[in-house]
């Protein structure tokens, strides 16, 4: 988490992991995610709408690793597509959103939500 204790501070956001819920998640989701993951043909017939539908779900780009791990982002793949690390993590595809990668603060808010237990 390389800015998130210092963005979260001026965002008047959680500063600590163990801070960060669902509900601080879901307006990047909305903004970032949902376009494609979302409505009546969602890409790859992926809807993200809530923790259930990421938490312990089984990837459909790689074996080995749920969406999310709660409590571990390396073992999370959306946190590695996040990331453009998805290859490393023996997955496929490219980056998410597909709009390029999104900004650190961003990525480290998804991250200490995941590392919090991705309630």
């Amino acid at each position: 988490m390389r800015w998130l204790p210092l963005v979260a501070l001026l965002a008047g956001c959680p500063t600590a992991a163990g801070d960060v819920v669902w509900e601080d998640v879901e307006p990047l989701v909305r903004a970032e995610c949902a376009g494609c993951h979302g409505g009546a043909e969602p890409e790859g017939g992926f809807v993200i709408d809530g923790p259930a539908s990421l938490v312990d779900v089984a990837s459909t780009q790689t074996e080995d690793m749920p969406l999310v791990t709660a409590g571990d982002p390396l073992q999370s793949y959306l946190w590695h597509k996040l990331e453009n690390t998805q290859r490393v993590a023996g997955g496929s595809g490219s980056v998410m959103p597909t709009s390029g990668l999104l900004p650190s603060e961003d990525v480290d808010l998804v991250e200490a939500w995941i590392a919090a237990g991705a309630l």
